[in-house]
């Protein structure tokens, strides 16, 4: 097995033969302008994995439970907007814990999120 790794745009030739086995979707985000190091595994001249760095920004949000959802919708625009003028994506997740159940309502009728089937893993590192 070897790894290549690319930090720039990778050929189309190599996106598409990722494609062919791409259940998780990253082929999209390949020659993404966020991703900034793509690594491809192959084993002989077959392509088996790639994995990419991408730039995460990260917007974390604690909402009082008790206020109305009208309330917490305007927190959510409002913390929304002034985060998008402080940074650019393409892309949001929420990743919805123990003590914000009671906006994932909130965040699915009033801004288009939906759920993804799958299991989040989490592993913090010390820097």
């Amino acid at each position: 097995m070897t790894i290549d790794v690319y930090n720039d745009k990778i050929s189309s030739e190599l996106v598409d033969e990722i494609r062919k086995f791409d259940e998780e979707g990253i082929s999209n985000y390949l020659n993404d302008p966020f991703t900034f190091t793509t690594g491809i595994v192959t084993s002989g001249d077959k392509i088996i994995a790639a994995g990419i760095i991408r730039v995460i920004n990260e917007l974390k949000v604690v909402i009082r439970p008790e206020i109305s959802n009208i309330h917490k919708v305007k927190v959510l625009k409002l913390l929304l907007r002034e985060s998008n003028k402080r940074i650019q994506c393409n892309e949001a997740i929420a990743l919805i814990t123990d003590g914000g159940y009671h906006y994932v309502n909130v965040l699915k009728n009033h801004f288009g999120f939906r759920e993804e089937s799958g299991v989040m893993l989490r592993l913090e590192r010390e820097v």
